[in-house]
């Protein structure tokens, strides 16, 4: 992605400009991805794709970033970059990447969590990784990334039932415990909806949605009121 004359990313994802110390005209954006300019800010170039922050890949939308180490031309320069999904270190000149979090550092922002009442499964939704399971007698997660992640309720009544909600709007649900939770249940969008809504399931199967406006799925419903 080359921008002509600047960048025509969403400007409200801004974090900041960094200048090499040994070449003003070598410039690092900061956005959902990382930029790179060599003349003075004209053009800027991302040095790798927006995507899920597997394979070294830094996790999308930076939160901040430094530049450790500045070379004249550009191409030895050092970065570390600081995301919602951990910690990524930059060499030459940000075209070498590699994840530094480590398996002892396991970031995430969570929005929500649930627990089946039948079998002590956790789902729980996350900031860009979506809503994960573990499963307590295997000792595992299941993970299934399609973007956000938010509240997590599971029936009192129906094993294996639990509501979830992605950044799709939408409230979907999964009939066995786990994500990914790919069933609509027919609420979806409103005027004044924002992405993260509370859920609520009565011990009746009743579910209610709830932020500006109030919805409800009663039991065997296909669409809610």
């Amino acid at each position: 992605m080359e921008t002509e004359g600047g960048l025509y990313e969403n400007m409200f994802w801004m974090h900041g400009i960094q200048v090499n110390a040994k070449n003003p005209a070598i410039q690092y954006y900061g956005g959902t991805v990382l930029y790179k300019s060599t003349d003075n800010g004209k053009h800027f170039t991302a040095l790798y794709s927006y995507g899920t922050g597997l394979h070294h890949e830094p996790h999308p939308d930076i939160r901040s970033f430094c530049i450790s180490h500045s070379t004249p031309d550009g191409e030895g320069d050092e970065l570390y970059l600081a995301t919602d999904g951990g910690i990524s270190f930059c060499s030459q000149g940000g075209h070498k990447i590699v994840n530094i979090s480590g398996l002892n550092l396991p970031i995430t922002e969570f929005h929500g969590v649930g627990v089946s009442p039948f079998r002590s499964v956790i789902s729980a939704g996350a900031q860009d990784n979506s809503i994960m399971s573990y499963i307590p007698d295997e000792n595992r997660w299941i993970t299934d990334i399609k973007g956000d992640g938010y509240d997590v309720e599971y029936s009192e009544t129906i094993p294996g039932l639990a509501y979830g909600q992605y950044n799709a709007y939408q409230l979907s649900a999964t009939h066995n415990d786990v994500a990914p939770f790919m069933k609509n249940t027919g609420i979806s969008h409103r005027p004044r909806t924002l992405n993260k809504r509370s859920l609520y399931t009565h011990p009746n199967g009743t579910v209610y949605v709830t932020n500006f406006d109030l919805e409800i799925l009663f039991p065997g419903q296909k669409n809610g009121m």
